[in-house]
């Protein structure tokens, strides 16, 4: 300490009454709260908490009967209406009954049923019809001729981008192929949440979650805030026996195609080309739309001072899950019932400088609608948000002498995955970094916050709407386990030591985000 100036040791006094405050304020995080939040939220009336639902519905009027029990501020868009309602961001949506009279595919004589063979993606309207042409990896590469051409594109690929593209380049129509993890659930009866968790990361039409391609009802629910330009290009997603069709006989397979999809980080380019001449697919869509609404719920805490209150820290998890029969004790139960404790420590006498936003969402499974929504229409502007922090799946760790391999990328005692520093605001991680040395020092697990992740973690969950939109983010979670959308996720397998260190941590960064320096935007 020699030689130190009264200026530096002022300020590692400071910055040594910063942690202890953050610390104080994260200590109040209870597991033992946690776990009874996460048994409510995965209790048989929650009905799994689809969106919509009923069971979505009364697990959000619970979420904000504690932020009124606790005196957070609503932030919905009725403040002055219903104590409980007052907190929810209503979200519309609109049910889509397909027409079946007018939804038909037709190629070389043979004809495709919907909602097995096919899906609508995008504008549930319009009709195609035209020769097939497979665009290669990348649209940016293709040099192959699309004019009045439906294309076919790859599994991942964005539709905005697939619906700008055929549009300046005057194609009739689009096909697009589904990943594999979506064919094993279309096969397998018992796989219905699968095709829903390929369908959350970004690259497929929000629709196609809630309905399926083999789902046993063909209504369908989707964001009704979500562009639909009346002049897209007519789009739908091929389901195995249309996909088999498409490819019979032509130099490349179907097979070959989505399990090399499979692996954008390492496999080789695919390379365009057309199909046989005489493959003519034509297909029509059409359907009647009815409107529903959910909602995200949000607790504000105003911030203390009057120079940054106006400035804003987000701590989010989703609150939904994938309906009957799914409890998601740990998806996302656990990260809301996280969310829950965390604000409860706040709303306990803490005054952090900036204001903090808590934050449940809606429709995560069906394809980020609750972070989409909300960041399309923010209750706050996006530019004032200094930092977005999510917990999704924090309540499960790998037990010893676990050898099964579909826990292999599930977080050990003590350990979580974090992932967007690398992706997007390495000044966040060394925040991030130093928090945790300073407190519970976690292992820190960035095999998913990479370029090139196989899994595409960094998009299947709500802080990749806020990222987008220019928000440094951090996501909290323990990984993959042999329950993730399964029947078994049930709140006796959580370790609720785990859920608790996890958001103490991310309780503690908040606090640390609320009253230091402002991070530099994406």
């Amino acid at each position: 300490m020699q030689g130190m100036s009264c200026k530096a040791l002022l300020a590692m006094a400071l910055a040594g009454l910063a942690g202890a405050a953050a610390a104080q304020v994260a200590g109040r995080v209870s597991g033992a709260e946690a776990r009874n939040y996460v048994y409510v939220l995965s209790s048989q009336p929650m009905q799994g908490r689809d969106t919509p639902s009923r069971g979505l519905d009364a697990s959000a009027l619970f979420v904000a009967s504690k932020l009124d029990e606790w005196g957070l501020d609503p932030v919905g868009a009725n403040p002055a209406g219903d104590p409980l309602r007052r907190f929810f961001l209503p979200i519309a949506l609109e049910t889509i009954v397909p027409d079946l009279q007018h939804t038909t595919a037709r190629m070389s004589g043979h004809a495709f049923v919907y909602g097995r063979d096919f899906a609508a993606s995008g504008r549930f309207a319009g009709s195609a019809e035209g020769q097939l042409v497979f665009v290669g990896s990348s649209l940016a590469d293709n040099v192959i001729d699309v004019r009045d051409k439906i294309m076919v594109l790859p599994p991942g690929t964005g539709m905005a981008a697939a619906q700008s593209y055929a549009a300046a380049h005057g194609a009739a129509g689009i096909v697009l192929l589904p990943g594999m993890g979506q064919i094993v659930s279309m096969l397998d009866p018992d796989a219905a949440g699968e095709m829903m968790a390929d369908n959350s990361d970004g690259g497929m039409d929000p629709a196609l979650a809630a309905a399926g391609l083999r789902a046993p009802r063909l209504a369908m629910t989707r964001l009704e805030a979500a562009d639909r330009n009346p002049g897209d290009v007519p789009a739908i997603v091929a389901g195995p026996v249309l996909l088999n069709a498409l490819f019979h006989g032509e130099k490349t397979g179907a097979t070959k195609l989505v399990a090399r999809a499979a692996l954008p980080g390492e496999a080789s380019p695919i390379a365009g080309f057309a199909l046989a001449p005489e493959k003519v697919l034509r297909f029509s869509l059409a359907a009647t739309a009815t409107p529903s609404e959910t909602e995200d719920v949000i607790g504000l805490l105003p911030g203390s001072d009057p120079a940054l209150r106006d400035e804003y820290v987000v701590i989010s998890a989703h609150l939904d899950h994938l309906g009957h029969g799914f409890p998601g004790a740990d998806d996302d139960g656990s990260g809301s019932a996280g969310v829950l404790a965390i604000a409860h420590a706040f709303a306990q006498g803490a005054h952090p400088r900036r204001s903090m936003l808590f934050v449940w969402h809606a429709g995560e499974e069906k394809g980020l609608w609750g972070s989409e929504y909300l960041t399309r229409f923010p209750p706050v502007p996006l530019r004032q948000i200094v930092a977005e922090l999510n917990l999704d799946m924090i309540g499960r760790s790998k037990p010893a002498g676990d050898t099964d391999p579909r826990d292999a990328h599930l977080a050990l005692p003590g350990e979580v995955f974090v992932i967007g520093p690398n992706l997007g605001s390495q000044s966040l991680g060394a925040v991030l970094d130093r928090v945790n040395s300073g407190y519970l020092r976690l292992s820190l697990n960035h095999y998913w916050d990479r370029t090139g992740d196989p899994d595409r973690i960094y998009y299947r969950s709500d802080q990749y709407n806020y990222a987008r939109a220019g928000v440094p983010v951090v996501f909290f979670t323990d990984g993959l386990h042999r329950d993730y959308h399964r029947p078994t996720d049930t709140p006796e397998k959580l370790d609720y030591t785990q859920l608790e260190k996890i958001a103490r941590t991310a309780a503690a960064l908040a606090e640390n985000l609320a009253n230091g320096p402002r991070l530099p935007q994406h």
